[in-house]
């Protein structure tokens, strides 16, 4: 009976032990399916594995292709030193697994990989195939001191565990290949954020080559091209460089263009990669011997096309040989496209503003001689006749012609001032004093010049300055209206208030003379278009109220917010 006895406990022993297991073996699935980074999910699996078969030491190894290999990934009770260690086919308790693909144990360590680690020799090892889909993942390989042996009890929930850590890898892998994909879509949309926002071709090209260097490390240069009459390619100059560290230069640097072997098929849009440009046949000798003397052998090229016609170029490089990859070179494909556009954009804008102020120049020219002509010289003309006519005459009248002269060549006088002011460049001193004083000094200045005869006063308290091109705006906008008043209204009191309120600047100019017909308002003689376009080129707009014998009322509005923000 006694026998009997022992033998029910020792079974008891053996069902609480295998109860014990299942309930550890959950557990260990449920906290690494908790993980969802993949380095800390391969410490919670190496950790739980050897807890849940209470042994000493372990190791988990992934899968790499190319060549076909296990390398080590995480350890427990191991040195650091061992993550990282790979085993070929056939070799080691991973090269095993890799061969045979099935689970084994080991009695000696040493018997199978005696040069491995001498003093885990007479170590047991037990290692079983990491699989997903009965497709070969990695490996788990626990061991445990001399006189421990592993059992097929033991192979058996191992592989459990096995099974249930290659489903949390392969989640652990989605989640990271995920948030990569996440952080990518956010770095794109943060570059076409950039590029499309920035004003000036630097900008643009300064966000593109920060973007690239920072997710690849790489040297990033982007290079403009130029053409002659012809249409062939004349010059190219570097925009913009950046290094791995993170530097960025943008000074331009400007060189002939050498036709070579690769200029056909760049210009047909293809993207050319070179893993080493000294082995590789494709590279002209002229691009190699650059290349080389620069210590960048890694190169990749990328055609800048916008509108059919390719306007410039991309380059990454390394230093080492290197075997570029489509997750790397993908990304910077799909983003040149929209570089070359945003500085296609810019180039447009940059020429339609030339043409708009080669247009305004064009008119202020015609606008000066119109003034010319309509009164200083029809005044000069007048004087002539005046003069010839003094001749012979008799002393009064010759008096009162004479006054004539003298008036009209004061007339004259003010009004070539006031075109000589309108000529004159903005006082280079002005800078340094306080918005609304810097703005009230040069208003007065050009009243003084014209000679302004009327009560005149000018309020720029409240004026606390915008951008320097808003200034130079609203300053010439008043200073058209003062010549117009001095010249047509026959005012006796003019008054010009400069101010900013919330997002935008505005001037009044007002005056109690002789107004003029509202269907004369628009026309050129008055200068009002000249005025309106000055406002409408910074998104503002010109107000103007006008009645015969009520005086003039122009108010000038000007958005500052859009060009404090370019400015920033």
């Amino acid at each position: 009976m006694g026998q009997y006895e022992n033998q029910s406990a020792v079974s008891d022993k053996l069902k609480l032990s295998d109860l014990e297991r299942e309930r550890m073996l959950r557990q260990g699935i449920e906290s690494a399916f908790e993980e969802l980074e993949i380095e800390a999910l391969l410490s919670t699996i190496v950790a739980n594995a050897c807890q849940l078969l209470g042994a000493d030491t372990g190791g988990v190894g992934l899968l790499k292709e190319e060549p076909r290999r296990m390398v080590m990934v995480a350890v427990h009770n191991l040195p650091e030193e061992e993550i990282g260690s790979e085993w070929l086919p056939g070799i080691g308790i991973g090269g095993l697994i890799l061969t045979m693909g099935r689970p084994m144990i080991i009695n000696r360590y040493g018997d199978i990989d005696p040069q491995k680690r001498p003093d885990l020799a007479e170590d047991a090892v037990i290692g079983v195939p990491v699989l997903r889909r009965k497709k070969l993942v990695g490996f788990l390989g626990i061991g445990a001191k001399s006189p421990r042996r592993f059992t097929q009890a033991d192979v058996k929930i191992l592989s459990q565990f096995g099974r249930a850590c290659g489903v949390a890898i392969e989640n652990a892998r989605l989640f990271a290949t995920t948030q990569e994909s996440l952080k990518q879509s956010e770095a794109l949309y943060q570059l076409a954020t950039r590029l499309s926002g920035s004003l000036r071709l630097e900008d643009v090209v300064a966000h593109y080559i920060r973007y690239v260097v920072s997710e690849l490390h790489v040297r990033c240069q982007v290079v403009l091209y130029e053409r002659d009459s012809s249409g062939n390619l004349s010059h190219n100059t570097s925009v913009g460089r950046g290094e791995p560290d993170g530097k960025v230069d943008l000074i331009p640097k400007r060189m002939l263009h050498e036709k070579d072997e690769l200029d056909d098929l760049l210009e047909s849009g293809e993207s050319l990669l070179f893993s080493d440009v000294t082995q590789d046949i494709r590279v002209p000798p002229g691009l190699r011997d650059l290349q080389t003397s620069e210590g960048r052998l890694a190169l990749v090229l990328i055609p800048l096309i916008s509108r059919g016609r390719r306007i410039g170029l991309v380059t990454l490089s390394r230093e080492s040989p290197h075997d570029w990859t489509d997750k790397e070179v993908t990304p910077v494909l799909v983003t040149s496209a929209h570089l070359a556009a945003s500085i296609d954009i810019r180039h447009e804008q940059e020429r339609l503003a030339e043409a708009r102020a080669n247009s305004a120049l064009a008119e202020e020219r015609k606008r000066i001689a119109r003034d010319l002509h309509d009164s200083v010289t029809q005044s000069l003309f007048a004087m002539q006749l005046l003069s010839q006519s003094l001749i012979g005459q008799t002393l009064p009248e010759g008096e009162e012609r004479a006054q004539k002269v003298a008036d009209m060549c004061r007339s004259s006088l003010r009004e070539m001032r006031a075109l000589l002011s309108e000529l004159r460049p903005i006082d280079s001193q002005a800078h340094l004093l306080a918005p609304s004083e810097a703005m009230r000094s040069r208003l007065a200045k050009h009243a003084n010049e014209i000679g302004i005869e009327c009560d005149f006063w000018i309020d720029a308290e409240g004026y606390l300055g915008a951008s320097a091109e808003i200034d130079h705006a609203l300053f010439r906008i008043a200073q058209e209206a003062i010549t117009n008043a001095a010249k047509h209204s026959r005012c006796a009191f003019l008054k010009v208030v400069v101010k900013t309120e919330d997002d935008q600047a505005t001037v009044e100019i007002s005056d109690d003379g002789e107004g003029m017909p509202i269907e004369t308002s628009n026309s050129a003689g008055f200068g009002l278009i000249g005025m309106e376009e000055r406002a409408a080129f910074f998104g503002g707009k010109l107000d103007v109220k006008s009645e015969p014998g009520n005086g003039v009322r122009i108010l000038a509005t000007i958005p500052k917010t859009p060009w404090i923000q370019s400015e920033s």
